[in-house]
């Protein structure tokens, strides 16, 4: 197990959105067992992949907005493609993400 005596010490922790409260891993701490840091650390990276997607339907509803239609099926094509980098999705969550991507091209994105 690894320890870290500061937080610029944690490796690839600039990459973390800044959202995340990890601050000095302060919460962490708060954690009494490892199990419980484990879980809490499993549901902030699936937050942080649902952000990442969510931030694509939200290029593909900008560009519908904006009236481009070739950056919209461009981002439609390689949403599938985007998702195939989240191994963590079951292939039901990649359907219902890809069927929110068509309703965004389509102008119907609600942001859930």
């Amino acid at each position: 197990m690894l320890w870290f005596a500061n937080v610029s010490d944690v490796p690839g922790l600039e990459a973390l959105p800044e959202w995340m409260p990890c601050t000095d891993c302060d919460y962490l701490r708060l954690l009494p067992t490892m199990r419980e840091r484990r879980k809490w650390l499993r549901k902030a990276k699936a937050e942080i992949t649902r952000r990442r997607i969510q931030e694509r339907l939200d290029e593909i509803a900008e560009a519908y907005d904006g009236e481009d239609a070739l950056m919209v099926t461009v981002l439609v094509e390689a949403f599938p493609k985007d998702l195939e980098r989240c191994k963590s999705l079951t292939p039901a969550q990649r359907r219902m993400w890809i069927s929110r991507a068509e309703e965004a091209a389509c102008g119907r994105n609600d942001n859930n």
